[in-house]
């Protein structure tokens, strides 16, 4: 007489349990990449919103600094504008030397889902140089 060993091990085809695990961890993997996906996208309009301020503020201060010396008055003047964001901010000119130099400071905010970014510029501006009496060669 010749018996058959039975053994749990041996078994044909995929079973419930095994089924299920597969499962649980196709579910596992998909939500860790859903979540990398959304804090990709946050980094990514963190960026944009960083390089789009830089880029508004290096405008402004351009502007600033093609304006006459002596229009440059001391104050706070208000900054706006519309992107997919809005943009806000402020430019400020101090006179750290009276008649000689002038500080020109530039800061933006943008107002995020993610939370406010913030880019700020300064710079300083000299009086042009001009001799009395004398003319300016080379």
């Amino acid at each position: 007489m010749i018996r058959k060993k039975i053994s749990i091990f041996q078994t044909k085809g995929l079973g419930l349990l095994e089924l299920l695990i597969v499962v649980m961890m196709t579910a596992i993997v998909l939500t860790a990449m859903m979540n990398l996906l959304i804090q990709v996208q946050r980094v990514e309009v963190r960026a944009e919103a960083g390089t789009r301020l830089a880029l508004f503020a290096q405008k402004i201060l351009a502007e600033w600094r093609a304006k006459p010396f002596d229009e440059l008055r001391p104050g706070e003047y208000p900054i706006s504008e519309e992107y997919k964001f809005p943009i806000t901010g402020r430019v400020i000119i101090t006179e750290p030397r009276k008649d000689a130099l002038k500080q020109i400071e530039i800061l933006c905010r943008a107002e995020l889902p993610q939370g406010d970014a913030e880019f700020s510029l300064i710079t300083l501006r000299t009086r042009p140089l001009s001799i009395k009496g004398k003319r300016n060669e080379l």
